[in-house]
């Protein structure tokens, strides 16, 4: 079994007016693409993992969208801590 560590990506500043909810702060659009390449740089190497587990702060439902969702599925824990 192989664990993989990763970090949400570059996301908007924080601004308690316009996301109350910081989990809601969207990444920006450097954020979208870094991540893009990251994903398809981990393909491109074998990587499709079959479970995914992440924090309430939002970090599965990134996951969910593309550009990770149109290599591979995984089985998301939306809020592995709880």
């Amino acid at each position: 079994m192989r664990l993989y560590l990763v970090r949400h990506a570059w996301a908007e500043e924080a601004d308690s007016k316009r996301w109350p909810n910081d989990g809601e702060r969207p990444l920006t659009d450097d954020g979208k693409k870094r991540f893009r390449k990251t994903v398809e740089a981990l393909v491109e190497r074998g990587f499709a993992p079959r479970v995914v587990a992440g924090s309430s702060a939002g970090a599965p439902c990134t996951w969910e969208r593309k550009p990770s969702s149109a290599y591979f599925s995984a089985r998301v824990i939306p809020d592995f801590a709880s």
